[in-house]
């Protein structure tokens, strides 16, 4: 069966249901129409490979692994006219990162993928409540979800293998991508969403003896700042969690593991956030180690309901942690106070005109400031006109 090795490969079938398995091989899906890929439990990191296919993937899960989850690529696009583009549904599909891999493991967390899907754009795709899930080793009820991540795959003529790059214009939306979008063949995204209430977001850390800490022990500064759009800098003002310290053994001696930072977003209630937009956010955490050999990083995790998010050291749910020069806030337009995503331009409200990010001829802030009569600005080849 070629890279397929006691798992599942399907070929040319025009009607299959797949459901109720156990499956901890790699997947691969060939000129097939009419699929359901249903309830199955793919485990050891597996990866499903679809090339020119029909499949609707629905309630799967998956353990995240070496390798991006979903592989989709029309395998005879290269140098040809004749380019077909899969149709994808993902419905209410679990991809897991489990966070207490020991480093012997062939899935030590380090070793993770950090994307869910890799794809040469080919393809129609629809995602709905398909999301990342972090849970602790031995503890399958836990509930912590994240966004999806996307690598394009960009391939030349010529060269054997593609250049592969991250789907930022997918990645840094995927906290509402993730629930519901549709992907069209050139990475093209045909998405609908509103936020309301940017300015409104709380958090609280503390070191905890459930996450498993995997860097030099010591003391670590970290601050936060929510991210809604990060082509347009649109974002809320950094908040500092504090100084702790981390890799120390916890007051649980029976764990024995050294502890890492446990990340309360939203409010003191289990009622949930107040800010109306459900914990759906790009949360920016910013750490230097302020002891010891000095270390400066950054992440961005788009969070997707969850109210926890744990840091091991080297990531955040699989999301990892990037070596910076400096603690360094992105500056932000924190004037903007809802935003509604409209195909490729947005509709905000806003006490001022935005002064920076990369904007799109056509979007749209109205004023509801007081300290001009313009009713809104509008964003031109020429840039921001007042109206």
């Amino acid at each position: 069966m070629g890279e397929i090795t006691g798992g599942l490969k399907l070929r040319s079938s025009n009607g299959a249901q797949i459901s109720c398995n156990i499956i901890n091989d790699n997947i691969a899906f060939y000129n097939c129409k009419g699929i359901s890929f249903s309830a199955n439990h793919c485990e050891d990191g597996i990866q499903v490979k679809i090339s020119n296919s029909q499949i609707d993937f629905s309630g799967n899960y998956f353990h995240k692994g070496k390798k991006p989850t979903f592989l989709i690529r029309d395998d005879y696009a290269r140098g040809s006219i004749n380019v077909q583009s899969s149709t994808i549904a993902l419905q209410n599909n679990s991809l897991v990162f489990l966070d207490h891999e020991d480093e012997s493991s062939s899935l030590y967390i380090g070793n993770i993928n950090p994307y869910d899907i890799q794809t040469d754009g080919y393809l129609s795709l629809s995602i709905q409540n398909t999301y990342r899930y972090r849970t602790p080793r031995n503890a399958g009820g836990s509930m912590h979800g994240c966004g999806l991540a996307i690598l394009k795959e960009i391939w030349t003529i010529g060269k054997p293998e593609p250049e592969l790059i991250p789907f930022t214009e997918f990645n840094d939306l995927s906290y509402l991508l993730s629930g519901s979008s549709l992907i069209k063949p050139n990475f093209h995204i045909v998405h609908n969403h509103v936020v309301n209430n940017t300015q409104f977001f709380r958090g609280a850390a503390m070191a905890n003896n459930n996450i498993v800490w995997f860097l030099e022990k010591g003391a670590y500064y970290y601050r936060m700042q929510t991210i809604w759009d990060k082509k347009r800098l649109i974002g809320s003002s950094t908040l500092t969690l504090g100084n702790f310290n981390l890799g120390e053994i916890g007051s649980n001696p029976n764990m024995g593991k050294p502890q890492g930072l446990l990340l309360n977003i939203g409010t003191n209630s289990y009622d949930g956030p107040s800010d109306g937009n459900g914990n759906q956010v790009v949360i920016r955490l910013m750490r230097a180690r302020t002891s010891g050999n000095t270390a400066y990083h950054s992440i961005e995790i788009p969070v997707c309901g969850t109210r926890f998010l744990y840091d091991n050291g080297l990531s955040v749910c699989g999301f990892k942690w990037k070596q910076e020069t400096s603690i360094a806030p992105l500056t932000v337009n924190t004037m903007i106070q809802s935003i509604h995503f409209v195909g490729d331009n947005v509709v905000c409200k806003g006490t001022a005109c935005p002064t920076v990010g990369e904007w799109t001829v056509g979007d749209i802030v109205y004023n509801t400031g007081t300290a001009s009569n313009n009713a809104m600005w509008i964003y031109t080849a020429n840039g921001w006109q007042a109206r």
